[in-house]
């Protein structure tokens, strides 16, 4: 069994469209319902599940043991860039849960849509014969030497267009940049707020953001602002350098 993590970001619907030119066999595709989507999220993960299961695919959106806003509650705090248990407890355990279920042998290959453009030493390893976040099953990173353009052009072929910044699974995320806080959506800010008033912390702290104390003046400060860096491996290096790599976070 080949088993793609997908969270149709830009990159693992490039990775879903790759394994079906290639006419891989027996593929499942899991993705991971974090309750922390975008506003506008919903309606591409139903354009995904159908566009999944046409080319023959089974696709499975999981439900993780406790949604991001009711880990953030049991806590009494949100996950932070030295403190990321969100990939390893919203998706980790969802996926490893249902990975159990349809293999037990521990016989499935993992793919994921990890590049080398991506990192800043541009080196990913394409197999990992036994990846300790999946159980010490196989991991293979097929698109680990394609470019942007080469992406992209998997990407032409979907119902999707590129959209040139991450999966906005979760949003926002401890790692938002400039172009992410301007993805923001009024919902979506308001979100943010009504879960740091019931825990009485915020997810961003003004001595980061010139000042601004809530999403909203972040966002506000940042539509201001041109997002001048297009290096991909700076886009990605939070997620490239910690577990959320792992589990496809921002992919």
């Amino acid at each position: 069994m080949n088993v793609i993590i997908t969270n149709f970001g830009d990159d693992s619907i490039a990775l879903i469209q790759w394994a079906h030119e290639l006419h891989l066999e027996d593929v499942r595709v899991l993705s991971v319902s974090t309750g922390w989507e975008a506003d506008s999220w919903q309606a591409r993960i139903q354009v995904g599940h159908q566009w999944i299961t046409s080319l023959g695919f089974t696709h499975e959106h999981l439900k993780p043991q406790a949604t991001f806003s009711e880990n953030v509650l049991a806590r009494k705090r949100f996950p932070s860039k030295k403190f990321h248990w969100c990939p390893s407890f919203l998706k980790g355990l969802a996926i490893l849960d249902c990975l159990e279920k349809y293999d037990e042998e521990y016989e499935a290959t993992i793919l994921l849509a990890n590049r080398s453009d991506m990192v800043k030493n541009n080196i990913i390893e394409e197999f990992i014969e036994e990846h300790e976040h999946y159980d010490d099953r196989r991991v293979w990173m097929p698109l680990h030497n394609t470019c942007r353009k080469q992406r992209d052009q998997l990407i032409q072929k979907t119902p999707f267009q590129p959209l040139n910044h991450r999966s906005l699974e979760c949003q926002p995320c401890i790692y938002n940049t400039i172009k992410d806080f301007q993805q923001l959506s009024d919902n979506d800010c308001q979100r943010v707020v009504k879960l740091e008033e019931k825990i009485g912390a915020p997810m961003f702290f003004p001595e980061d953001y010139e000042g601004a104390k809530s999403v909203s003046e972040i966002r506000a400060l940042f539509l201001k602002k041109e997002d001048n860096n297009t290096s991909t491996h700076s886009y990605y290096k939070g997620f490239s350098s910690s577990c959320s790599w792992s589990y496809g976070c921002g992919l």
